[in-house]
């Protein structure tokens, strides 16, 4: 590894590169930042040979200190259909659970589980502690998005629906017989009415 980083300081020297040290370019390959990023903001003006020369350096640090990306666990399709209601296409479900949106949902799973949400309430308090906890999860920085807030990633800034408001209406209802509101004098069903 420490020839990697002197290489890596040689090849730093030699091309200008002076917007990170060589430790800095070290710590954002160790945090998962993508090689061709960190060649664009260290060497933005150069010629293509010694992008490419840079590039192979990080791409061998990377290999060391980078985390290998998670991989995505191979599902038991036949297992995954009997679990699934009839009429359900497991393909879709399989790409759903592959999409951000799932991995989104994946993540809060586990945040609930972090916390001791085990789901054995009543339907009514399950409901309000799972609301908790998406409002909780939405403000946590978490390590599957990169450090980031699930709310700074979600769009729409949310994964689970709000709660619902009862529509109530600022007059009372006016019935078919009752004197039309705008006050001709008429039944509401033979003035205003009429048209609904």
């Amino acid at each position: 590894m420490q020839e990697l980083v002197t290489r890596l300081e040689s090849l730093c020297q030699a091309k200008g590169a002076e917007k990170f040290s060589a430790e800095e370019i070290v710590e954002l390959l160790a945090d998962g930042e993508e090689v061709d990023w960190i060649v664009d903001q260290v060497l933005p003006a150069a010629a293509e040979a010694d992008r490419s020369e840079m590039g192979q350096v990080l791409a061998e640090i990377a290999g060391v200190v980078a985390p290998a990306p998670a991989a995505v666990e191979e599902l038991d399709l036949a297992q995954l259909q009997q679990a699934l209601p009839p009429g359900v296409d497991v393909q879709q479900v399989e790409e759903m659970l592959r999409s951000p949106q799932g991995a989104l949902l994946a993540d809060f799973s586990a945040y609930c589980r972090e916390r001791g949400f085990e789901g054995e309430l009543g339907e009514a308090e399950m409901s309000e502690a799972l609301r908790e906890l998406h409002e909780e999860w939405l403000q946590t920085p978490r390590p599957a998005l990169e450090g980031e807030k699930p709310a700074a990633v979600l769009e729409g800034g949310r994964l689970l629906p709000g709660k619902v408001e009862t529509f109530r209406r600022a007059a009372p209802k006016v019935g078919r017989n009752d004197p039309c509101p705008c006050g001709s004098g008429k039944k509401f069903k033979k003035c205003c009415g009429k048209v609904a």
